[in-house]
């Protein structure tokens, strides 16, 4: 704080100097030409050197350079007031009329310059700072789109916000990218303090488009001039489009290497061409009306988890399943092939089923020593949530019978601890949407994506935010975690479905599907929880087959009542043998799934460790047979048989034939 100490001391003593050296020039005790030379000497001095004297004064060090200043004005100009008060005194003819006069004339002088210091005090500690010598050259070095964004700020109402140096051109020649400040009112010139604010919102934007529409001439849509927070405080980036960038496609571009969940995934990239990526282990919802995109987001998160080498996909949903699934399956049909998805759920049973299973999961993990717990993460998509959370259905879990709503708000608010995510789409946020438990679904959620509805205030209840702008295109949403809401468009994927219009000739889904092929490593084994994951895990249908390409297109709830006799497979086998032996092709000698079981315990039979078999050692035992099935892929096998009471299981990954047989 710039405060001046001593001020009575100094103007005491000045006036004491100043009385002084006027007695002895005026009685003649010093020669008059002398006295004058003297009290100028003095002023010229204290003039010269209390500028440096005033840099060094510890009181003075912390203060800026303008209030040093000031202080050294006020001390050279009393030090000249003095000086004059004592040449007159000595040049006027010496009167008690004249004495009287400089007497009063002195005192006033003392109590003038006494006062002067402390309002100089006063104003050193409240008046505004003046401008820093860097806004006048940041303003040289502005170009003429800064100097036009400048002007139109200031034409919007907005003049206390500094425009910076530095706009960047956004791609394809889109537009520009400007970088500005806010700054406190106290730096301000006073014509620009009213209306001041330290923030801005997008709400701000409308009049600066209205605004450079008149400056350059041209039409100007409210969605081309977007803000955006920067982490700097005061700091923000004003985005100036000469289009509708959300309008174009982005081309998707794959990358299949391998990678892990923990590292962000590609979400969405924003209007200034930044890519914005988010972690897929947490929970989040994707909410948007029937054609909004919802599904290019799906498909992109996909594209990422299951390039991961620590995450397990799972899938799930009542309506339109296939819509979403059909892609990633189809490239695997009949290939003997694990596809990239675990396990797809198709109705309301089978999607209870699978998300018990996870929360099972979930729970069994969450009972494991730390050193055990080296396992994947699951990450389960549910789609179209509300058909399956607006159900009455209910399913038995942990002793007692509930609903789709309860399992989802028992998986948000306890199952990420146990490495099990889940990521709902539905077309609403509102708490029914969610079921009979949908507040503590709705307050789980960790990432909110809001797509383009026709509720218009969806945006607003999702982000927070009623005054942005609602999604017009597909694909165009904004993203709420923990920050304020980011506005993106989602990279496309082009679909294989020949109904719908490519809109690229970059990759499809199949591609992308088909390119994670050798990534595949199998379903949950017993170290990740694969007991506790159930028998409708275990039946689950892990390759593409006929069998799932009818569960998924016209079967609903086949998990509940599983084909344990394989009585559907083999008259479905017999059919596609006659067909094609009529064909010139026999089918009926090859290795099969449907007869894999019978395989399994023939081997067991065979088998004389009181130990029991390993996945390992039965698919080691089958490869002679011709089946090449992996240990993935007996593990569920064996679950599923002893589930069943087919055979025993001795130890945690050991199976011997039942005792009887």
């Amino acid at each position: 704080m710039a405060v001046i100490e001593w001020k009575t001391f100094w103007v005491g003593a000045a006036t004491a100097v100043s009385l002084a050296l006027a007695v002895i020039g005026a009685t003649g005790l010093l020669w008059m030409p002398l006295a004058v030379a003297l009290a100028s000497a003095l002023a010229v001095v204290t003039v010269l050197i209390s500028h440096a004297i005033i840099d060094a004064c510890a009181m003075w060090r912390g203060t800026a350079e303008w209030q040093r200043r000031q202080v050294w004005i006020g001390t050279s100009a009393s030090a000249i007031a003095y000086a004059a008060w004592t040449i007159t005194a000595v040049l006027l003819p010496l009167s008690w009329t004249s004495g009287i006069i400089m007497v009063i004339a002195l005192g006033l002088l003392s109590v003038g310059v006494y006062w002067s210091a402390r309002g100089l005090e006063w104003r050193l500690t409240t008046a505004p700072p003046k401008p820093h010598a860097e806004t006048e050259d940041d303003d040289a070095l502005l170009g003429t789109k800064e100097k036009v964004l400048k002007a139109a700020l200031k034409r919007a109402g907005l003049g206390f916000v500094r425009v910076l140096p530095g706009a960047e051109p956004l791609r394809s020649d889109a537009g520009w990218q400007f970088r500005v400040r806010t700054q406190s009112k106290t730096v301000l010139a006073k014509g620009e303090r009213a209306g001041a604010q330290a923030e801005l919102t997008q709400k701000h934007m409308e009049p600066l488009a209205i605004a450079l529409a008149e400056i350059t001439g041209r039409s100007v849509e409210s969605d081309w001039v977007r803000l955006r927070k920067e982490r700097a405080a005061g700091a923000y980036s004003i985005t100036v489009t000469n289009r509708d960038l959300m309008a174009e496609v982005i081309l998707y571009v794959d990358d299949p290497t391998p990678t892990s969940i923990t590292v962000p995934a590609l979400v969405g990239v924003e209007i200034d061409g930044r890519e914005h990526r988010e972690r897929l282990d947490q929970h989040t919802r994707d909410i948007g009306s029937s054609t909004s995109g919802k599904s290019s987001l799906i498909n992109l998160k996909l594209a990422h988890a299951t390039r991961c080498t620590d995450a397990i996909v799972w899938i799930g949903g009542v309506q339109k399943l296939y819509d979403l699934v059909g892609p990633w399956l189809e490239p695997y049909y009949n290939t003997g092939l694990r596809p990239p998805i675990d396990w797809v759920a198709h109705g309301q049973t089978d999607t209870l089923a699978m998300m018990a299973a996870a929360m099972g999961v979930a729970r069994w993990r969450q009972r494991q020593p730390m050193s055990r717990r080296q396992w994947r993460k699951i990450i389960v998509f549910l789609d179209e949530f509300s058909f399956v959370a607006q159900s009455r259905q209910q399913i038995g879990f942990a002793g007692e019978w509930v609903t789709a709503s309860q399992l989802a708000s028992m998986k948000l608010r306890g199952a990420a601890s146990g490495d099990v995510n889940v990521h709902l789409a539905t077309q609403r946020s509102t708490v029914d949407h969610f079921g009979d438990r949908g507040g503590d679904v709705v307050a789980n959620i960790a990432v909110n994506n809001a797509f383009r509805s026709k509720d218009w205030a969806e945006t607003g209840r999702l982000t927070n935010d009623y005054k942005l702008p609602v999604p017009n295109h597909r694909g165009e949403f904004y993203l709420l975690s923990e920050a304020d809401p980011i506005h993106l468009k989602a990279p496309y994927i082009q679909t294989t479905d020949p109904s719908k219009p490519r809109l690229h000739d970059g990759a499809t889904i199949a591609d992308v599907s088909w390119a994670r092929r050798h990534l595949v490593q199998g379903g949950l084994t017993e170290a990740e929880g694969l007991a506790a994951a159930g028998a409708a895990y275990a039946n689950r249908h892990q390759l593409v087959d006929d069998r799932m390409m009818t569960y998924l297109t016209h079967g609903d709830d086949t998990s509940e009542v599983p084909d344990e006799g394989g009585e559907v497979y083999d008259a479905v086998r017999s059919q596609l043998e006659a067909i094609a032996k009529a064909n010139g092709l026999d089918l009926s000698n090859g290795p099969s799934e449907g007869r894999r079981p019978e395989a399994i315990t023939a081997i067991l039979e065979q088998s004389s460790s009181p130990e029991g078999m390993t996945a390992a050692d039965i698919a080691e035992a089958l490869a002679g047979t011709g089946d090449q099935a992996d240990p993935g892929v007996i593990a569920p096998t064996l679950s599923r048989m002893h589930s069943q009471g087919r055979i025993r299981r001795v130890s945690p990954g050991r199976y011997t034939t039942r005792e009887d047989s």
